[in-house]
């Protein structure tokens, strides 16, 4: 079973730099709110990196749930942060996005 991301999840930027996610959602994993697509848009970014990350874009479906969602809204897989979010200005071949 995949596992979603939620806004107590440990996420880093390329650079090892802190992101971190709010989320409304009354949907809960841990006790911690879910990460939807739609809260992708208000993640704040640290990055302090040369080339820094200033974003994170819409995720792709095939890193959403299809069956989980939360206000109209998918839930976030932890595999999108290690595949096809494109958030960082960074060279290419590199992890975009990195959990711990």
């Amino acid at each position: 079973m995949a596992k979603v991301l939620t806004t107590s999840s440990s996420v880093k930027c390329p650079h090892g730099f802190i992101i971190t996610f709010t989320s409304t959602a009354s949907l809960r994993v841990g006790g911690a709110p879910v990460v939807r697509a739609s809260d992708l848009e208000g993640a704040v970014i640290g990055c302090t990196a040369q080339s820094k990350c200033v974003s994170i874009a819409a995720a792709p479906l095939t890193t959403t749930s299809s069956l989980l969602q939360d206000g109209g809204s998918p839930v976030v897989l932890v595999t999108a942060v290690r595949t096809n979010i494109n958030a960082c200005e960074v060279e290419p071949g590199h992890d975009l996005l990195q959990t711990e």
